[in-house]
């Protein structure tokens, strides 16, 4: 179906709420990916640690708009969040 058409990574996920949020956005957007979990029940938090969560990638005429998409995600993500006062008893 799209052996013609090369396939681009555009993102490496840390976790699965960061995958799901950018399928979400790349499904609403109408942009066809590819998801390729790095988790493997013998050496998931190995590869977790050493790969990221999983890799999405889509074709490479859609990879301008997807990391357009994807970006206010990534930011989203990328902000260290904020500390909780401790609580005093």
């Amino acid at each position: 179906m799209y052996d013609d058409q090369k396939i681009v990574t555009i993102h490496t996920t840390g976790d699965p709420v960061e995958e799901g949020e950018i399928c979400a956005a790349l499904d609403d957007a109408g942009i066809n990916y590819d998801v390729q979990p790095f988790e493997d029940d013998a050496l998931s938090g190995l590869l977790t640690t050493t790969m990221g969560y999983s890799r999405i990638s889509v074709l490479e005429k859609d990879a301008e708009k997807a990391r357009e998409v994807i970006q206010p995600i990534l930011e989203e993500f990328s902000e260290p969040e904020e500390e909780q006062p401790e609580e005093t008893t």
